[in-house]
């Protein structure tokens, strides 16, 4: 996630400036306010998401016995009750960010 978002902070920087067409550099103090918005709307969405609904995971065992009568094969995921309420506010924050 930081590596991500330090990589987006340099790179919204340059694009903002690159009109000018003219070489810049950027220093970390450019990219340390959309680095610090990212960060932390990502942390609050993930510590509410981690603390209110937080995955589970289930197992079940798939059709299927072997010769002794053993179960043999199974599967399972982690879920939880409602991704979306976490998920589409992750989606809108990033599409916001790079709107500024």
């Amino acid at each position: 996630m930081i590596g991500h978002t330090a990589l987006f902070s340099k790179t919204y920087r340059i694009m903002e400036r690159s009109s000018m067409l003219v070489r810049i550099n950027v220093h970390v103090t450019d990219v340390m306010g959309v680095f610090a918005i990212i960060i932390i709307c990502n942390a609050t969405v993930l510590i509410l998401w981690t603390v209110l609904d937080p995955l589970t995971y289930a197992r079940s065992w798939d059709a299927g016995t072997d010769y002794w009568n053993r179960e043999f094969s199974s599967s399972g995921a982690c879920a939880c009750k409602t991704p979306s309420a976490y998920l589409v506010p992750l989606g809108i924050s990033k599409y916001r960010v790079c709107q500024l």
